[in-house]
């Protein structure tokens, strides 16, 4: 859970829109996110590019998955 908060942290100066909370990263600085801004109960998941946010912040996040599961899901074949 602390590595969620210190992620969340790291970008409270604006590059992130609110309501967009990184749960994982890569070597490159992107993030993978959940998504809130539709509502809390079932968070879409989004990638976060870090170098396309300085251009445009919304532009830097695309869809990955519609929830959680869908992603949990994906890593493992069925």
């Amino acid at each position: 859970m602390s590595y969620i908060v210190n992620l969340s942290n790291r970008y409270r100066d604006g590059r992130m829109p609110d309501k967009v909370i990184p749960i994982a990263d890569n070597v490159f600085g992107n993030e993978i996110c959940f998504d809130f801004r539709k509502g809390l109960n079932s968070p879409s998941i989004v990638y976060w590019d870090y170098e396309i946010t300085f251009e445009d912040p919304e532009r830097a996040l695309s869809p990955v998955c519609d929830s959680f599961t869908e992603l949990v899901n994906k890593l493992y074949e069925q």
